[in-house]
């Protein structure tokens, strides 16, 4: 099969132009669903001259899924690489009981080589599309400023309930860290039955759930031994909602509304007229259909407030 052939295949269909605008994992998710709902077609096209009539038809399909693949990752990489390097301050660990603020690079270099582990799964590659616009772009910070300085219902719950110990630029950089490491809900692992299964396939059993999670918390800790646990489980619990959270779960409750907001084509769908800009569109959709995604409505309220203050 020639490369060449493979390569032009993929760059027709990552660039047409009704997928072209959307990110590349989203585009990859497209291109797997059209296969997987036209199947046969596919396989007979790929036979036909004008394709790979020399090839099985799922050898040919393979690779191209796996070039798409290895195009995800590329650009992915391209954008965590500088990311981590520069974007997030690791001091803020040693806030918690870990060793990893002492040697801030090692830290660094295991968290790459866990994100690289992470997105070699498909659903992770996908959610991590939604989150690079608040990675970004100063959205958080922004949010967690106003938050400090307002001191309301979130930023007394942070102290009271969840007993926070960060300042607000920690906190920022608290919360980039915990978006990288929350989509690791969305790796498949196998069960003892031997069926693979993630997040999605148990979203309404808060029992599973809790096993699931310590599924994964062992998995990171084998390849970042000194990362705190309580860090993990708060990057876990912001994919669920709010009825399956503890009370101190306030940070994954917040991380939940801004990461599903900002999800892609997960983002709550609606429009308002009394909603013009954005931010204030998505939290007000947001707030209409608080109990369908099981978001915490109070936190919710605020975030919309500060978002028509302040006109974002």
């Amino acid at each position: 099969m020639a490369d060449k052939s493979i390569r032009s295949i993929v760059k027709y269909f990552l660039n047409h132009e009704k997928v072209k605008q959307a990110p590349l994992p989203v585009r990859e998710r497209m291109l797997i669903n059209f296969f997987s709902r036209n199947l046969e077609m596919v396989k007979q096209t790929f036979q036909g001259p004008d394709f790979f009539p020399r090839t099985d038809p799922d050898i040919a399909l393979r690779s191209i899924l796996e070039d798409v693949r290895s195009a995800v990752l590329k650009e992915l990489g391209t954008f965590l690489d500088p990311f981590l390097e520069s974007r997030i301050d690791f001091s803020l660990l040693k806030h918690f009981h870990s060793t990893a603020s002492d040697k801030p690079r090692l830290f660094r270099e295991k968290l790459v080589s866990l994100m690289k582990v992470l997105l070699t799964h498909h659903d992770v590659r996908y959610r991590f599309s939604g989150i690079i616009p608040l990675l970004e772009s100063g959205t958080l910070r922004d949010y967690v400023k106003v938050i400090f300085e307002q001191k309301g219902y979130i930023y007394q719950h942070l102290l009271n309930e969840e007993n926070l110990l960060l300042d607000q630029e920690e906190y920022t950089h608290y919360l980039k860290l915990l978006l990288l490491l929350k989509n690791a809900a969305w790796i498949k692992v196998t069960s003892p039955l031997g069926l693979k299964f993630n997040l999605a396939d148990i979203r309404h059993d808060p029992g599973l759930i809790v096993i699931f999670f310590r599924m994964i918390e062992k998995m990171l800790l084998r390849v970042i031994p000194d990362l705190d646990s309580s860090i993990i489980w708060t990057g876990l619990m912001a994919n669920v909602r709010q009825e399956y959270t503890r009370p101190q779960d306030v940070t994954s409750r917040l991380l939940y509304i801004f990461s599903l907001s900002h999800q892609g084509t997960d983002r709550p769908k609606g429009k308002s007229a009394a909603a013009q800009t954005p931010d204030k569109s998505r939290f007000y959709i947001c707030m209409k259909n608080f109990g369908f995604f099981g978001f915490d409505v109070n936190i919710l309220r605020e975030l919309y407030n500060i978002a028509s203050y302040y006109d974002w």
